[in-house]
């Protein structure tokens, strides 16, 4: 929370309990309510190595540090914030027997509940260590995962030309353009399969000279599948395959991760739904990662129910197998010898979860990254449907079983999140 909203609201606090701590019981309650955040400040000044002691520079720090909130190895400390000072400073209280040591206890008190509540609403109350021993333990956990515990830090500072940049990430191995692999199903998606198709050889063909496209009509009963077949015979890096039994969402991506000739492999669906100018931008991060994981940033296209619905999921999805991901049902990119190590069990919408979970408690590295999406051009969404819903739950607990009991020690690991884009 802001020095400001703290100003406001701890006056507003101890006006209120004038007539309980008296006026000078009430000014102590506010001092403290404001000062605790002193330790910003002593932070700032001890990152910099005591050469830089500007108040406005260590605003723009915090303020530096706060744009990188969501990042995986964002973890803040705020010493006078730790339940380890709170204990001092009550034993302080009781050793001097004063009400003003507890007007000052209570001002503390305050002072970190509005910053928990602040943090709460913008779903981020984990990345503030409330205590020495936490954070110790949470910056050692950081550092077998990959990261520097400092690193968020680190990139503020340099941000303000206080530290020199860091070095940027170099590419595994120089390498030529990435060859890919799309795979397009369709389901009486007769009229969004042509647009869906023609921004994949678009927006993909510009990043690679070896792109396969490969559509499958899953038993539709429009006409998809001639659409399907027009589409293979103007362009041959598109493939139509006719499924003559519908193999659902997920027995096509299977089919087509074992047919694929690309070295990295992903999804677009045949509603023309997905932006495909927003993967083609963040594939860029599969030179770094085994894994880009798409999150969608214009939810307000969907209808309010599918909204709450996708939330409710990652929020299961993350309680269930201990992942930080922000969506996992949707587009995602691979690299393609890591899906074929992965056994996908499910047929149905969930194929994507089980895909993203899989990899990520292999060990490997990902990348999240936000994308639009666009609403749909025509036809309904099978996506949400009472058959889907049984399905869906039903595949996440043999995934859970898989994971957690029968093949727990193939999926211990937890990945290595590069960054959130």
């Amino acid at each position: 929370m802001r020095l400001t909203e703290h100003v406001v609201l701890g006056a507003g606090a101890s006006a209120a309990l004038v007539p309980i701590l008296g006026v000078e019981g009430a000014g102590v309650f506010y001092a403290s309510s404001v000062l605790l955040d002193v330790d910003h400040y002593l932070e700032y000044v001890q990152r910099t190595r005591f050469r830089d002691w500007s108040p406005a520079r260590m605003f723009a720090f915090h303020g530096e540090v706060f744009s990188r909130l969501y990042r995986p190895d964002m973890l803040a400390l705020s010493v006078f914030h730790t339940v380890e000072w709170f204990a001092l400073v009550f034993v302080a209280w009781h050793w001097w027997d004063g009400g003003l040591g507890l007007a000052a206890l209570l001002g503390m008190v305050f002072h970190l509940g509005c910053d928990l509540l602040r943090l709460t609403t913008l779903g981020a109350v984990t990345k503030r260590a409330l205590s020495l021993v936490e954070y110790g333990l949470r910056r050692r956990s950081l550092r077998r995962r990959g990261f520097d515990p400092d690193g968020v830090q680190k990139e503020a500072l340099a941000a303000l030309g206080i530290l020199p940049a860091p070095a940027p990430v170099e590419p595994r191995e120089p390498r030529t353009a990435p060859s890919f692999t799309v795979i397009v199903p369709a389901l009486n998606e007769e009229d969004n399969l042509r647009p869906a198709v023609e921004a994949v050889l678009k927006e993909i063909g510009r990043l690679t000279t070896t792109l396969e496209v490969l559509v499958y009509d899953d038993a539709s009963t429009d006409g998809t599948g001639a659409v399907a077949d027009a589409l293979a015979r103007e362009d041959a890096r598109v493939v139509a395959i006719r499924n003559e039994r519908r193999l659902n969402i997920g027995g096509i991506y299977k089919a087509g991760v074992a047919r694929a000739r690309g070295e990295y492999v992903f999804l677009v669906p045949g509603d023309n739904e997905t932006r495909v100018d927003e993967i083609a931008r963040g594939l860029k991060h599969l030179a770094h990662a085994d894994m880009v994981v798409f999150y969608v940033t214009n939810p307000g296209v969907r209808s309010p129910g599918r909204r709450a619905l996708s939330s409710l999921y990652v929020l299961v999805v993350n309680a269930l197998f201990g992942t930080h991901v922000r969506y996992t049902n949707g587009t995602n990119a691979f690299r393609t010898e890591v899906l074929r190590r992965i056994p996908i069990r499910t047929n149905g919408f969930s194929y994507q979860t089980e895909a993203v979970v899989k990899a990520v408690r292999t060990g490997i590295a990902f990348a999240q990254v936000g994308m639009e999406i666009q609403p749909r051009l025509g036809g309904a969404s099978k996506a949400v449907t009472w058959k889907n819903f049984r399905s869906v739950g039903a595949a996440l607990g043999r995934l859970w079983w898989d994971v957690a009991v029968t093949h727990r020690r193939r999926y211990g690991d937890r990945g290595r999140c590069i960054g959130v884009f």
